[in-house]
């Protein structure tokens, strides 16, 4: 099974990164396949950039744009 999270993300270029690395450092303790799912809901700040190079740097990141 793959645990899916999601972080809906509006205007949180700075809390955005550090939150998405604080969940892989979990990696260790999560046995199971995850993925992070990050929506950027149309974020007027560079949220949705951060999250894309996020998504370039670590192949469990994963980017919807709305």
């Amino acid at each position: 099974m793959k645990i899916s999270i999601v972080i809906p993300a509006y205007n949180e270029e700075a809390n955005l990164e550090p939150l998405v690395k604080d969940l892989l450092n979990l990696k260790q303790e999560i046995k199971q396949q995850y993925e992070i799912l990050v929506v950027d809901d149309s974020s007027s700040d560079r949220t949705g950039s951060i999250a894309d190079a996020l998504a370039k740097q670590y192949n469990s990141v994963r980017v919807i744009h709305r």
